[in-house]
């Protein structure tokens, strides 16, 4: 796991549908990625993308525009595994 920068102290394994993710939890400023969010308590993987003053997020192809306010970031994705 340290090829992807995780440590035991900062990794947390999350799976949601038939993926496993490897978040790095240190990581909780996002740019455009994966990352682990927290929406009023309600917790999932999300492509983001950040645009000046708000954040884009996908929720399974749609996509909706957010203050940074309105989440909460729990992580990166460093690694994904599939199960096929």
């Amino acid at each position: 796991m340290d090829f992807y920068g995780l440590t035991e102290s900062n990794a947390l394994i999350v799976e949601q549908s038939d993926n496993r993710y490897f978040i790095d939890q240190s990581e909780t400023k996002p740019t455009s990625g994966k990352y682990r969010i927290d929406i009023e308590g309600s917790l999932s993987v999300n492509q983001i993308q950040r645009l000046p003053g708000k954040l884009v997020i996908d929720f399974n192809g749609e996509r909706l525009e957010l203050a940074e306010s309105d989440i909460k970031v729990l992580g990166r994705v460093a690694m994904t595994m599939s199960k096929d």
